[in-house]
């Protein structure tokens, strides 16, 4: 009987996470091997700058909210700081390498964070506060290369500075190859 509550309790609590953090997205990208995921990421909105650490609390967890199902966001003017999150899923045995791209412009600082064993670590920071050079995917628009392992369903946390300017809300994956291609 313990086993079964238990059992309960899990599947509960696996549910719940689910439902919480939005639709997770297959990291087997569908052809033309780019995919808008909008509708895949939610958003916290603070007064103040937060870390990651805070943003992972529960009281936090709470006040994310998803994006419209959108390509392209123009949300306005605001005042606030932002926190997105999206999680991806590979159901295949072999490693997924993908580019995140962001369409928003006017990034002072945006950074990526990804759970590797028990500890939540930045994949890097870019910005226009940052010279190119230092960008983690060299490109016009603000890119990140992230992977995810074989068998396993990542989530991803994003801290976009935006603050006191106009926000578009863009996120897309691409895979590599559709990124170079895009480059050239």
């Amino acid at each position: 009987m313990q086993v079964i509550r238990s059992n309960i309790l899990l599947l509960s609590l696996l549910l719940f996470t689910n439902l919480c953090n939005g639709q997770t997205i297959n990291a087997s990208l569908p052809e033309p091997g780019y995919l808008f995921i909008n509708k895949n990421v939610e958003y916290l909105a603070t007064e103040n700058e937060i870390s990651v650490t805070d943003v992972l609390k529960p009281s936090s967890q709470k006040g994310f909210k998803k994006v419209p199902d959108i390509s392209v966001l123009f949300k306005g003017y605001d005042a606030y700081h932002y926190w997105y999150r999206f999680s991806i899923s590979n159901k295949d045995t072999v490693n997924k390498p993908l580019i995140l791209l962001l369409g928003q412009l006017g990034i002072r600082h945006a950074e990526i964070w990804k759970r590797d064993k028990n500890t939540w670590v930045s994949l890097g920071k870019t910005g226009y506060k940052y010279p190119f050079k230092s960008r983690p995917h060299l490109f016009a628009h603000y890119a990140y290369p992230i992977s995810v392992a074989p068998l396993v369903t990542d989530t991803f946390y994003v801290n976009a500075d935006e603050n006191h300017a106009f926000k578009v809300i863009a996120f897309a994956l691409l895979k590599p190859k559709v990124m170079n291609q895009m480059e050239k």
